[in-house]
């Protein structure tokens, strides 16, 4: 039985300025100092006030008006009365908190001062989203796209308690393979804003997506075009596919060019645990349980599309409460939701198993089938109808095999997945991003790695990661070190670096997702 939404009031955000044509207003924040250290001395947290009116203000919560932010900040009710976020802090109960800053991007945040006119300030144990927001984004619908996926991401800090480790220190975009925690964190996000291309009806939101905005060469930096696979390459499945080796100059160089590349092999997949690294591949996932004709169905020309996207992302929260991130990496996030929904709604479930395995080619569950599977992609790209027709066929049967498989329990959908080997290689310092920021040591899964990564270990010889890369896409992942030593022929020398490297990761490895 689908969870019921709860109705909150207006009267105790009126007065702070919270948009009043929403049974669940957001409150406005502005910087109002200096950050200052916790009640516990610990960390730094923004010192804010509630934000006075302005034209920029009033414009938000109008753009709120519209049924899709509607679903969005209801949805923040629902998972804050789901976890128990009272929200009492200063008189904020009942209420989407959106702090306006100077710092570029966006973010979700967990605690802030909330500084009151007379200048005294009480510490709030509150989610919140950080964003910089202009007039532009909001006729252009950017901000409510973005709004949208960082609340995602406060819908499962609430949810899942607390933020995920990742294993990875990979420049997160939705062309990379990172790990599970971050593709499952960084997909469900970015499937909201997928959601939005669809739902939004906000006329210069479709004009930007539709291409028919006057062009400017602003659209070929990275995020734009990252921005554009968000929406288009989510809802074509693009992100399943392998992608171009890079041709570089130094490794370095190839190991950016291999993440942050937008090239595509039509024909190639990644494997198991590279899909469910990829944050678009998970956002592929959320977003086909929300749209397609065997689970959700939302359809924005179905005029009861926002009731049913409510009873769509009840049964979703239900399921998501208080499942574990998997934190080393070890189990993917995904794998565990799909079969807290069929335990929530056995039909559902069910069909979004399946939808799982069409969507990843049943790469988690055997390797038998990968190379069926491409041959057909390669024919079918190159238009060889003679050689796709049979080859569709037996695609078709293998998928329908797996499902029922699957169906019957004789198989799961991690059969196929091996464990992460993760590595830290602490002599190789990789920039936070392509332009520059802090550095980190290289982490690296072994299941998941490309050339560029594997180079950088220092450890393969060019020949060993041939001979890597050709074995793990024949005859699946390494279940351990000793594994890949015996298939691949490595010396005793390079198992003791890579055992060293692997207990580096261990010690070293994780890092906090926020």
């Amino acid at each position: 039985m689908l969870l019921k939404f709860i109705t909150l009031t207006l009267l105790s955000v009126l007065s702070l300025g919270a948009f009043a044509g929403s049974a669940h207003p957001l409150v406005i924040l502005a910087n109002a100092g200096e950050a200052r250290s916790g009640p516990d001395g610990k960390g730094q947290y923004p010192v804010l006030q509630v934000a006075p009116p302005s034209a920029l203000t009033a414009q938000i919560q109008d753009n709120l008006r519209q049924p899709f932010a509607e679903l969005i900040l209801e949805l923040d009710a629902l998972s804050a009365q789901m976890t128990g976020d009272s929200r009492t802090c200063g008189g904020l109960s009942s209420a989407s908190l959106l702090y306006l800053s100077e710092e570029d991007g966006g973010y979700a945040r967990y605690g802030f001062w909330l500084q009151s006119d007379s200048g005294e300030a009480s510490f709030c144990k509150l989610h919140f989203v950080d964003m910089t927001v202009s007039t532009k984004d909001i006729e252009q619908g950017a901000f409510l796209e973005i709004f949208a996926h960082e609340m995602g991401h406060v819908f499962l800090r609430r949810l899942m308690n607390g933020y995920p480790l990742s294993p990875s220190a990979t420049f997160h975009n939705v062309f990379a393979v990172t790990d599970y925690a971050t593709a499952f964190d960084e997909g469900f996000a970015i499937h909201l804003q997928t959601l939005a291309s669809v739902l939004m009806q906000q006329p210069q939101f479709q004009a930007r997506n539709q291409g028919r905005l006057t062009p400017t060469l602003a659209n070929h930096w990275f995020s734009r075009i990252d921005g554009r696979y968000r929406l288009w390459g989510v809802q074509h499945n693009v992100f399943v596919h392998e992608k171009h080796s890079p041709l570089a100059s130094d490794d370095k160089q190839a190991y950016w060019q291999q993440i942050l590349s937008s090239q595509f092999y039509p024909s190639k997949l990644k494997n198991g645990q590279a899909m469910l690294s990829s944050e678009g591949v998970l956002a592929t996932l959320f977003y086909r349980l929300a749209v397609s004709p065997e689970l959700s169905a939302l359809d924005p020309s179905d005029p009861n599309w926002l009731p049913k996207a409510k009873a769509h992302f009840s049964l979703l929260f239900k399921a998501l409460q208080g499942l574990k991130w998997s934190g080393d990496g070890a189990d993917s996030e995904y794998l565990a939701l799909l079969q807290r929904l069929a335990d929530t709604d056995a039909a559902y479930g069910q069909a979004a198993q399946h939808s799982f395995v069409a969507t990843t080619y049943g790469t988690t569950i055997t390797n038998e089938y990968q190379s069926l599977f491409e041959s057909m992609l390669s024919a079918g790209a190159s238009g060889d109808i003679e050689a796709y027709i049979p080859l569709y066929r037996q695609a078709d049967e293998a998928l329908k095999r797996q499902s029922e498989a699957l169906t019957a329990a004789k198989v799961t959908l991690h059969a196929g997945l091996g464990a992460p080997l993760w590595l830290l290689q602490e002599k190789t310092a990789i920039a936070s991003a392509p332009w520059g920021g802090n550095k980190h040591s290289l982490a690296v899964n072994l299941n998941s790695a490309n050339a560029a990564e594997l180079t950088l270990l220092g450890i393969f010889s060019e020949k060993n990661i041939n001979h890597l890369l050709e074995d793990r896409q024949q005859n699946g992942p390494y279940n351990s070190l000793q594994d890949m030593l015996t298939r691949i022929q490595l010396s005793a020398g390079q198992l003791v670096q890579l055992q060293a490297l692997q207990k580096a990761h261990k010690e070293k490895g994780q890092r906090r997702l926020d």
